[in-house]
């Protein structure tokens, strides 16, 4: 235990030493936030989407997360999966899926995005008529706006487009669209 105690004295004066001795400090030329190797955030959203059945709309819930790279420049890219729970009286259409984010660095306290997800979107008619899945594929933006340390709010746009073969019948694609709000917990 003795040898021990001598040995942290020895390694805390030698640091003290190098640190003295140094003959200036530069101050960081890059913040700490841009250094990391990428970002986790959840989110969770609702909005309000147009469906293709004349004036219906939905209730919209999104779940979801994101992977956020280092940036590269003025962007930084990511992969995200999301969960969106669509329903309304006239029609249901939920999408699962994933795909790419693409972030800007933050200016004027927002931080604009854009997100590009495929997966799988179904639409479930309530009266007797559809009721189907297919590639469903979504493009979308918006911007968070930080709020404390690890949360911030979110408003997006995001279009859909799912296309279902008939089987039997024509081929049909259906394009809800949708204003969403909601908040961002970052993770890391």
């Amino acid at each position: 235990m003795y040898v021990r105690t001598k040995l942290a004295v020895a390694v805390l004066a030698a640091i003290s030493i190098l640190s003295i001795s140094s003959p200036h400090s530069n101050a960081q030329a890059i913040p700490a936030g841009y250094k990391r190797g990428g970002d986790i955030d959840a989110f969770f959203t609702y909005g309000r989407a147009r469906t293709d059945f004349g004036s219906a709309q939905n209730n919209l819930y999104t779940l979801g997360g994101d992977y956020m790279f280092r940036y590269f420049g003025m962007f930084q890219p990511g992969i995200n999966v999301r969960y969106i729970h669509s329903t309304g009286a006239v029609v249901d259409e939920p999408f699962f899926g994933g795909g790419i984010d693409l972030r800007f660095r933050q200016f004027w306290r927002l931080r604009p995005y854009g997100v590009a997800d495929m997966g799988i979107g179904s639409v479930k008619e309530k009266s007797p008529g559809i009721d189907d899945s297919g590639v469903s594929y979504i493009l979308g933006g918006g911007i968070d706006v930080p709020i404390v340390s690890r949360f911030a709010a979110r408003a997006e746009f995001n279009s859909q487009h799912i296309l279902i073969s008939g089987g039997k019948g024509p081929d049909l694609t259906f394009t809800p669209y949708s204003l969403n709000v909601g908040v961002v917990y970052h993770i890391r």
